[in-house]
């Protein structure tokens, strides 16, 4: 933040005080990284572009700023995330999170897995020991808490780590921010100024690299939500966005909702001013209305969410199907499968079980790609780029997941593996080219049904199910999202609904000391829904949230 005066969209602190952290917190849908932006393109009017630092908590954080600014503010370098920041600045790092293998075969008692999925941290699945002793470890290391402090078999797997990570010349993801820490008192370049991105996600120690770094600058802007704090698995605390006090005027509250209208609001204002520490927020909703709702439908019996995503889908609105963890949703997914409804989550496109409908490039074709190439000739699906001419190709798609009897020519199948060259002509009997050339839809179709191969109709059914709805959902982006609550922050839809099942570890935690915890991922979760939220009921005999 630079030296200029104070408007609604940027705040500038040089000068204002002896102390140069500013605090800028931002609830659900007040625009925090058009914030940063804004001041970023202030503090350009002062600094060089080489005197400005960007740090974020995410990659997907960072990588939303790199495509807002397009190069044209800063170089693509001066934004990452603080690993990021820190492997570059330590130079040529051998990281050995890439050889836990070769630990794991040289110490078979640990049988040591680093394998975490961040968007599912509460997952019922039981994971191997190895795992949730290097999380442990990881999350001890985070909080900076002393190792004399650690449990025993935390202190002796951390023993046996370091030793061989110094025996083979690595250092683990925890080392560069501990040796950053260490060794290196200034941010990579230099920088005047810095700004820090959800920063209510970053550990102890990733503050304490940030506020030691921020000793050499003019100002250290840290931008976040204590409220939407969901990481605390790892280490992270709301008290590093609330501590240490800072004068009044070197904190800012972005109070204007771009996405709750007043229900929603009030909703999501009940269950979060229940947290005792906190940062006090005035948030201004939207607009008026908005809806808040109640359904029978449980993860175990979600079947009375249908009528309410057609109803979605009616007026044209988006949708999005949250729990807390994934498992939960397979009931939901599956429900979603066999009804024909596209499904996706844009958030976290490499999850193929809430993405099944991905297209592939490359040698490979998905199922999609497949009944996509069979109604190539459909402008419903194809638009303006119809054609009644396949490719070999999208040929090849769809072709091979049919029946070997249903009209193919002696050999065709090895000449449509190994021929560039082949039309439809070439590998199918007369009668069936003619069908293709001058049968109906209906009738190619029907066909294309029956003839399916075992394994054409298993990975087939989901998208031509879609395509014998409505073939134009194939060719658009699903409008429903679904996914656990930590895989969609910073994501919004029109309409939300969230079901409240716990798993074992989280209704633990909710009996010990994780109701706070509990309130903010629910309160992330709630704050999602722009239009309508609707509150799933809990699946009989399962602990819950009370939403």
């Amino acid at each position: 933040m630079v030296k200029a005066k104070q408007d609604a969209d940027t705040l500038y602190g040089v000068g204002v005080n002896s102390m140069n952290e500013f605090r800028v917190f931002g609830p659900p849908g007040t625009g925090k990284t058009s914030w940063i932006m804004n001041n970023i393109k202030a503090a350009r009017k002062k600094y060089d572009a080489e005197d400005i630092f960007v740090t974020s908590f995410t990659k997907a954080a960072a990588q939303e700023i790199v495509s807002r600014d397009r190069g044209t503010l800063l170089p693509e370098r001066a934004i990452g995330t603080l690993h990021a920041h820190c492997y570059r600045a330590l130079g040529t790092v051998e990281l050995a999170e890439k050889h836990v293998d070769e630990f794991s075969k040289d110490y078979p008692e640990y049988a040591l897995t680093t394998a975490y999925d961040l968007d599912d941290p509460y997952q019922l699945e039981t994971k191997p020991q190895g795992m949730n002793d290097y999380q442990e470890m990881t999350k001890l290391r985070s909080m900076m808490i002393p190792m004399e402090q650690w449990p025993v078999h935390i202190q002796m797997l951390s023993d046996t780590w370091t030793e061989w990570k110094y025996e083979n010349g690595l250092m683990d993801f925890t080392d560069l921010l501990e040796t950053a820490l260490r060794d290196i008192d200034r941010a990579p370049n230099n920088p005047s100024v810095g700004f820090v991105d959800e920063a209510q996600d970053l550990t102890p120690l990733q503050f304490a690299i940030v506020r030691k770094w921020a000793e050499h600058m003019d100002s250290i802007v840290i931008v976040g939500d204590e409220d939407q704090c969901l990481y605390s698995f790892i280490g992270a605390s709301p008290e590093s966005m609330l501590f240490p006090m800072l004068p009044q005027e070197n904190i800012r509250t972005l109070t204007n909702t771009y996405r709750l209208p007043k229900a929603i609001l009030d909703w999501s204002q009940n269950l979060i001013t229940q947290v005792e520490q906190r940062h006090h927020k005035d948030v201004v909703a939207r607009t008026e209305g908005g809806e808040v709702r109640i359904t029978t439908a449980s993860t175990k019996d979600p079947w009375a969410l249908l009528d309410l995503l057609e109803q979605d889908a009616d007026k044209g609105r988006s949708s999005m199907i949250l729990a807390s963890c994934s498992y939960m949703l397979h009931p939901i997914i599956q429900m979603l499968r066999e009804s024909g409804v596209p499904f996706h989550n844009p958030y976290r496109k490499n999850q193929g079980a809430w993405n099944p409908l991905r297209q592939r490039s490359g040698v490979t074709s998905s199922a999609v790609d497949a009944v996509r190439a069979f109604y190539r000739s459909d402008p419903d699906v194809w638009g303006h780029e119809a054609t009644d001419d396949w490719t070999v190709e999208e040929l090849r798609a769809w072709a091979n997941f049919v029946s070997a009897d249903a009209g193919f020519i002696r050999g065709a199948k090895k000449r449509l593996r190994e021929d560039d060259t082949v039309t439809i002509s070439d590998i199918f009997k007369p009668e069936v080219a003619m069908l293709f050339g001058f049968g109906t839809e209906e009738e190619r179709t029907k066909w294309f049904v029956k003839n399916l191969t075992a394994e054409g109709r298993r990975r087939l059914d989901y998208p031509l199910s879609i395509a014998l709805k409505n073939k134009k959902m194939l060719g658009q982006n699903p409008r429903v999202v679904i996914g656990t609550i930590h895989s969609v922050k910073g994501g919004e839809a029109d309409s939300v609904y969230v079901f409240p099942d716990l798993s074992p570890q989280q209704w633990r935690e909710y009996n010990d000391t994780g109701i706070d915890t509990l309130r903010r991922l629910y309160y992330v979760a709630g704050t999602r829904a722009k239009e309508t939220l609707t509150l799933c009921s809990p699946s009989y005999g399962v602990p819950a949230f009370p939403l």
